[in-house]
């Protein structure tokens, strides 16, 4: 997927620590290369997520321990492994 902005040749999963807007309207949130847990920046992300909308998280891992708090939040989820060291994981408000 490419950003509605990015250049050609960009894949859709840049480094910015605030989310991007992609082609089809999700939000694409990468956190594979920020220093910190991602997780303040994943849960700080869901805020500005309204019915409807759609938050793409990028990451080096499953992100497992967050799939309880996106139940707690009223969040479904759709995790997909595309490599060894890339999982994207689709959430929607219920």
């Amino acid at each position: 997927m490419a950003h509605a902005d990015a250049d050609p040749d960009d894949t859709g999963t840049g480094t910015d620590t605030e989310p991007t807007i992609d082609t089809d309207g999700a939000r694409v949130l990468d956190v594979r290369d920020i220093e910190e847990p991602p997780f303040e920046r994943i849960t700080s992300a869901l805020a500005d997520i309204g019915r409807g909308e759609t938050l793409e998280i990028v990451n080096s891992f499953e992100p497992e321990p967050l799939y309880a708090e996106l139940d707690r939040r009223g969040f479904t989820h759709r995790a997909t492994q595309l490599g060894p060291d890339e999982w994207r994981v689709a959430v929607e408000h219920e």
